[in-house]
C-alpha cells in the first residue's frame, strides 16, 4: 500500500503550478490523501483575503479532479482532505520545505515555471531550493500548461549504479506497482575517459563487453522487485540520450535521485539532473536519497518492516 498520504502542493497561481498539484492527486493515494495547498507570499503586500479566495477556488477544482480519479478507480469511497496555507517569508524555498517536514509530507509538487513579475515565482532557483532542501520527494512539472494530468503509463529511472540511483529504482517499482505502469531502467554509455562507469577498465568502457556488463547489470537491479522492467543501455551525453529516449518511448514520468557517481555530493549545479528537470516535457520525481523513503514505497505489495 501507498504511504503517499501527505502530499505539499507549492502554488504561485500560474496555471502549471495547478498541473502539477493534479498531477501529484494521479500518484497519490486513492483510499485517504491529506493535500496541503500553500503558497508564499514574500511582503505581504497582497490582500489576504484575495489569496485565500484564489486558493479555495484551486481547492474546488482539485477536488473535481479527485472526483473523477476515484470514479474512474473504482474508488468512491477515498476521501481527500485539503489544507489552505499562506506562509509569509522572503525565502519561498525554505518556507516550503520547513512546512513539508513540519507536516511530514511523503511528496512535494510543483512547477518549475511560474509567473514572472509576480513576487518570484516557484521557478529557477526556487524550484531549485526546493529539490536540494526537501525532506521528502519532490515531483516537478513543466508541460506546457493545457496539458491534461493523467495517471503516470511508463516510468524511466536513470541509473548510475550508484546507491542513490538503486534506492530510486526500488522506489520507483512500489510506484509502478500501484500505478499498473511500466517501468524502464536505463544506463547511459558515455565515451571512454568521459565517465568513470562505475568501475569500468578503460579497455573495457565503451565497448561490446562494457555494453554486455551494463545489460547484464541493470537486469540485476531487477530481481526482487515487484513489478518486471526492462532495461536499456543508451549512447551519448547523459541527459541528452535520457530525454531522447522519453520521447521516442513515450516515457511519462521520470524518477531519479539527485546524487550519484559524478564526484559531487549534489548534482543539481550543472547537472544530468537539472537538464532532465528544465529540459524534459514529461513530469520528474526527484530525491537526494530515495532510500531515506525506503517506507513510502515498499518493493513488495506488502510494507517492509523498520
Amino acid at each position: 500500500m501507498s504511504r503517499l498520504n501527505r502530499v505539499v502542493m507549492a502554488i504561485d497561481f500560474s496555471n502549471l503550478s495547478e498541473t502539477a498539484a493534479a498531477y501529484a492527486l494521479e500518484m497519490a493515494n486513492r483510499e485517504n490523501l491529506e493535500a496541503h495547498l500553500v503558497t508564499v507570499d514574500e511582503t505581504k503586500e497582497r490582500a489576504e483575503a484575495d489569496i485565500a479566495s484564489k486558493l479555495e477556488a484551486i481547492a474546488e477544482g482539485l477536488r473535481e479532479h479527485w472526483s473523477h480519479v476515484s470514479e474512474a478507480d473504482g474508488r468512491s469511497d477515498g476521501t481527500l482532505r485539503i489544507a489552505q496555507e499562506i506562509l509569509y517569508d522572503r525565502k519561498p524555498a525554505t518556507a516550503i520545505c520547513s512546512y513539508a517536514e513540519a507536516h511530514k509530507a511523503d511528496l512535494i509538487a510543483m512547477g518549475t515555471r511560474g509567473h514572472r513579475g509576480v513576487r518570484r515565482a516557484f521557478l529557477g532557483s526556487v524550484a531549485t531550493e526546493v529539490i536540494r532542501e526537501a525532506p521528502c520527494p519532490v515531483l516537478t512539472v513543466r508541460q506546457p500548461e493545457d496539458s491534461k494530468p493523467a495517471a503516470a503509463n511508463h516510468i524511466m529511472v536513470p541509473v548510475d549504479f550508484s546507491e542513490p540511483s538503486k534506492a530510486a529504482v526500488r522506489y520507483a517499482a512500489g510506484l509502478a506497482n500501484q500505478l499498473g505502469a511500466d517501468l524502464t531502467l536505463a544506463y547511459v554509455m558515455e565515451k571512454q575517459g568521459e565517465n568513470a562507469g562505475y568501475g569500468f577498465k578503460p579497455s573495457v568502457f565503451g565497448t561490446a563487453e562494457g555494453y554486455k556488463r551494463a545489460r547484464k547489470d541493470l537486469k540485476g537491479l531487477t530481481d526482487g522487485l515487484s513489478v518486471e522492467a526492462s532495461v536499456k543501455v543508451l549512447d551519448g551525453k547523459p541527459a541528452e540520450a535520457l530525454l531522447s529516449h522519453v520521447d521516442a518511448e513515450d516515457v511519462d514520468l521520470i524518477v531519479m535521485s539527485t546524487r550519484g557517481h559524478s564526484g559531487v555530493k549534489r548534482l543539481l549545479e550543472g547537472s544530468v539532473a537539472e537538464d532532465i528537470i528544465t529540459k524534459g516535457q514529461c513530469p520528474v520525481l526527484v530525491a537526494r536519497d530515495f532510500g531515506l523513503q525506503a517506507s513510502a514505497l515498499p518493493v513488495t505489495g506488502e510494507e517492509e518492516a523498520t
